[in-house]
């Protein structure tokens, strides 16, 4: 398994996951599939990620095929003096779960911000999610938590 940036070429690949997670995570919460999985701008607003020096798009690939990815992000932190490097959307096909692939996207991350002299790396997940566990493995501590608004 190799885990490497993301290319213009997953994009397909990478949007599939995605819709993978949203409808776990909606079932998980028990909340009422949307119409739509995905927002139909997904796929142009994917492209133009794949260019931002902030954003840290990687996939796993086991045979030339595409079995997860990681969006990390780095984040200003004033308080800190420096940027924080959060990790959004870590998704594992479920064919290929339990094999430690989601830790080896954290130690990628992780790997990124001591390159960088970032101190944190930060992750979000649902109160009372099956990845917490998975967080807790992997060294993360819960330290906050977080509020959210939908304006539009």
């Amino acid at each position: 398994m190799l885990i490497h940036n993301a290319s213009l070429s997953d994009a397909e690949k990478i949007l599939e996951l995605a819709g993978q997670l949203r409808k776990s995570a909606y079932l998980e919460m028990n909340y009422p599939l949307p119409a739509q999985l995905l927002d139909p701008k997904s796929e142009e607003y994917l492209l133009t990620l794949l260019n931002r020096p902030d954003i840290h798009l990687l996939v796993a690939k086991e045979k030339d095929e595409i079995i997860g990815f990681c969006m990390a992000v780095e984040t200003p932190k004033i308080t800190e003096g420096r940027n924080r490097i959060e990790a959004y959307e870590l998704i594992i096909d479920e064919k290929h779960q339990g094999k430690g692939i989601g830790s080896a996207f954290l130690k990628e991350v992780e790997n990124i911000a001591k390159e960088k002299g970032i101190l944190y790396v930060k992750v979000a997940t649902g109160t009372n999610m099956k990845s917490n566990e998975f967080y807790k493995k992997n060294g993360y501590v819960h330290f906050e938590n977080l509020y959210r608004k939908k304006v539009v």
